[in-house]
């Protein structure tokens, strides 16, 4: 009698499930791919990308300039003209791979493959995700870029250090932090709010430092890492551009009052799913709760992406909700971890729902 191979069958049903989110990623975003550009994506390239590239580093009169987005746009209109699905192809880019770094995170905290699917899967049919999937602005590539940092701490702090065999061990320190510098100057030269992401992940580590835990020294990197970016911060916003420039964009900028900043938040989070936010919401809470115990490390920095890292001031480019449309991915996968182990006791549910025959779910 003929068995099972349980290893190709596991692997048939994830290729299977791939594929199905590679179809909806499609069927939502590629009908509008092509349509004229319109609202701020054409006031960036209009305004902006048609300038010398070395102008747009120190022309900030409004914070529609995403500079390192518009960097990229530059290069692909004066190149290739004006094509609107080319250039909108570098955000559909950056959706796909957050939408792949969020199925990735979520297998990686919880442990279980079917968790990963389905935070991977509220991200495919996110409303602004889609959204700014086929808009040419730059909140898709800060998404992308808090996701690879939250990623790679996991991982660096766990022992899993992205090494190249044939180059010195001093060498790949060195590729290291300039990795990490890099994550964080093309986040702030996107949306200089992305700083306070950058800031809630040096308090994580800072943490890390002060609790004097064995990992101490892989923290060490990452850390210096953001004094040097926030010395580039500095000298981008403070000194490349004129202080009277930077004052016109910070009273340009659009404003959130603090009563409304949460509410909006979260409708840009559950969208389409607005009757069930507060919902959303609260299993969140849930789900943050069930990881800290178990994961500390990501339960703590999850936290702090999602609570910590926009203090909201009154006036300037600080106010609004933008930094926080990063860490949408990050509510996604503490409201996934919950449900499976919240709603009725079972703790397969996301198994069952994408037929993965899988340990039960875990956070070990």
């Amino acid at each position: 009698m003929p068995t099972t191979n349980f290893s190709t069958t596991h692997d048939s049903q994830r290729v299977f499930w791939c594929w199905v989110l590679i179809f909806l990623f499609a069927l939502f975003r590629l009908p509008g791919f092509g349509v004229p550009l319109a609202s701020d994506e054409l006031a960036m390239v209009s305004l902006w990308a048609q300038m010398p590239t070395l102008k747009i580093f120190s022309n900030y009169q409004y914070p529609n300039n995403h500079i390192f987005l518009t960097v990229i746009l530059s290069f692909l209109l004066k190149t290739f003209g004006l094509k609107e699905w080319l250039l909108r192809m570098p955000l559909l880019i950056c959706g796909a791979v957050s939408i792949f770094l969020s199925y990735k995170l979520g297998r990686r905290v919880s442990g279980n493959i079917a968790v990963g699917l389905a935070t991977a899967f509220l991200m495919v049919i996110s409303e602004k995700h889609v959204f700014f999937s086929t808009n040419a602005r730059g909140y898709l590539v800060i998404m992308m870029l808090a996701l690879m940092a939250v990623t790679v701490v996991l991982d660096r702090l766990e022992g899993h250090l992205l090494k190249f065999k044939k180059l010195s061990n001093g060498f790949n320190v060195v590729l290291a932090f300039f990795g990490w510098v890099a994550i964080w100057i093309l986040g702030t030269w996107t949306i200089p709010t992305f700083l306070f992401f950058e800031v809630s992940v040096a308090i994580f580590l800072m943490g890390i430092l002060l609790s004097g835990n064995h990992v101490f020294k892989k923290a060490s990197l990452p850390l210096l890492s953001t004094v040097v970016a926030g010395l580039v911060f500095y000298l981008q916003y403070y000194v490349l551009i004129s202080p009277a420039m930077l004052a016109e964009a910070t009273s340009n900028a659009a404003k959130t009052s603090l009563p409304l900043l949460f509410p909006e938040l979260l409708a840009e989070w559950i969208s389409p799913f607005e009757p069930a936010g507060f919902l959303f919401f609260f299993v969140c809470l849930g789900g943050i709760e069930l990881v800290v115990p178990a994961k500390p490390d990501y339960g703590f920095s999850d936290g702090l992406c999602l609570a910590g890292s926009h203090p909201y001031w009154n006036r300037g480019f600080f106010a609004g909700n933008t930094s926080w449309r990063s860490t949408c991915p990050n509510f996604f996968l503490s409201a996934t971890i919950f449900s499976p182990a919240g709603c009725d006791g079972c703790p397969g549910n996301w198994n069952m729902v994408f037929n993965i025959d899988e340990a039960k779910f875990r956070l070990s």
